[in-house]
């Protein structure tokens, strides 16, 4: 992972862990939630610029790590009654399960009946996807290109589609005990494939060739 990817990263994990502290702090439901200004007043001493801030902050709510509160508001701007919204933020259960590690209260239909607490090593990400903790960072690079695909004028829908469908393949197989090496090896050749031709994926996609090249044996 490149230096500004791995920076980045810090950034989104200094914004998780203020919100999650906020979390654990709050006496109220209401209080977990900051507004952006909030953010970024607290991460002030860090260095990290403004814009970096609401980068991650747009990241994390992509993902679901955190959730965006919009409520309606009323305020006199010179003596006139005006209407606008007022937004704040606060750690979704995605992101206190990157603290705090599955819960028994995970509830989805894929893995109902599955005590998630009694499996060692995985990890839960974005809406629900249990991945292997060893193949975390090339499922994080996976969910990237598939954001670059879908934002892609380069790609037809059809395209864009069939992309989407060979990424969940992989991604499926990174929460199992035993990846099928030749299925994520197909899955894989037909989205180098068909992106062979887009030089704005050309870095995106050597990224997760080294980091899925484990699968080539």
């Amino acid at each position: 992972m490149s230096n500004e990817a791995t920076s980045q990263d810090m950034i989104r994990e200094d914004v998780l862990k203020y919100l999650y502290e906020r979390y654990k702090k709050s006496r109220s439901v209401k209080k977990q939630a900051v507004s952006i200004s909030e953010i970024k007043k607290a991460l002030k001493p860090k260095g990290y610029k403004e814009q970096d801030i609401t980068g991650a902050i747009s990241f994390l709510i992509d993902r679901d790590w955190l959730k965006e509160i919009k409520v309606k508001t009323k305020f006199f701007i010179k003596n006139r009654l005006t209407e606008g919204e007022k937004i704040t933020y606060r750690i979704s259960d995605v992101g206190v399960t990157h603290f705090e590690g599955p819960s028994k209260f995970l509830s989805t239909n894929r893995f109902s009946g599955i005590s998630i607490t009694n499996i060692q090593g995985v990890t839960v990400v974005g809406n629900n996807n249990i991945v292997r903790n060893e193949y975390l960072e090339l499922f994080r690079e996976l969910e990237e290109l598939g954001d670059q695909i879908r934002s892609s004028a380069q790609l037809s829908d059809d395209d864009k589609v069939d992309l989407q469908n060979d990424l969940d393949t992989i991604k499926s197989q990174l929460g199992k005990s035993k990846p099928e090496k030749n299925i994520i090896k197909i899955a894989w050749g037909n989205i180098k494939d068909k992106l062979g031709k887009v030089p704005d994926l050309a870095e995106k996609i050597t990224k997760v060739i080294a980091l899925i090249k484990i699968f080539s044996g």
